[in-house]
């Protein structure tokens, strides 16, 4: 199973990362949130939930936003979107979905179900196209790690998030996709609060993940009988 949805990223895969070359000071994009589409209690629907997720990694590492620090944030720490940072950023985003289809009312599997055989019927990819970020962290401490490298820890930040994303819904008996979009989501704090960069991202995904419950393309496909 795992090799027939990763064939089925494939096409997703060519369309190519469009991640921010240079950070754009704090010109980030906001985007609105629609109505979530609730999922009609008493509805007989296919259960779903987040199966693959996939992005694309550029060589060197592209650029998808800055850290700034110092008193006045006016020194920079420009963040490269490797492997490190996605695996920091992304951690938990099929967990946040889950938490946005529950609150919609959509069917889902049971949480010890979710690796089983007995998991979603509908599977969800969620394909990592674009991300921008810009971020301010006047307390912000800077060391060296172990390869002797530059790394900043923020502690009380500002600063904004986006992230664009392509969906899939894929049916894996018929082994085929029968549903694709594509959403935005962007978060912005304008004062500072006790939280992280890969946070930021995370509610940006958050509302991404709104937006596609607003999509009723998504709806239906869920719904049996449409």
């Amino acid at each position: 199973m795992k090799n027939i949805l990763t064939r089925l990223f494939i096409a997703a895969l060519c369309m190519g990362v469009s991640l921010a070359s240079q950070a754009q000071t704090k010109k980030i994009k906001e985007v609105d949130e629609k109505p979530v589409i609730p999922f009609a209690k008493g509805a007989s629907g296919r259960t779903v939930g987040l199966t693959k997720l996939r992005t694309e990694f550029a060589t060197p590492p592209t650029t998808i936003g800055v850290l700034r620090y110092g008193g006045d944030c006016n020194q920079k720490f420009y963040i490269g979107w490797d492997k490190a940072v996605y695996g920091i950023y992304t951690r938990g985003l099929g967990e946040i979905l889950r938490a946005e289809l529950a609150k919609a009312n959509y069917p889902l599997p049971q949480s010890n179900q979710a690796e089983s055989k007995l998991g979603p019927q509908l599977h969800i990819g969620a394909y990592i196209k674009t991300v921008h970020v810009d971020y301010c962290s006047k307390n912000a401490e800077v060391s060296l790690n172990a390869a002797g490298r530059k790394q900043v820890l923020a502690k009380n930040l500002n600063g904004a998030a986006y992230v664009e994303v392509v969906w899939q819904v894929i049916a894996p008996e018929e082994k085929r996709v029968i549903f694709e979009t594509t959403t935005e989501g962007s978060y912005r704090m304008n004062e500072d609060i006790q939280s992280s960069p890969p946070a930021f991202f995370r509610r940006a995904y958050g509302a991404a993940a709104r937006n596609l419950l607003a999509d009723k393309g998504f709806h239906d496909v869920v719904l049996v009988g449409q």
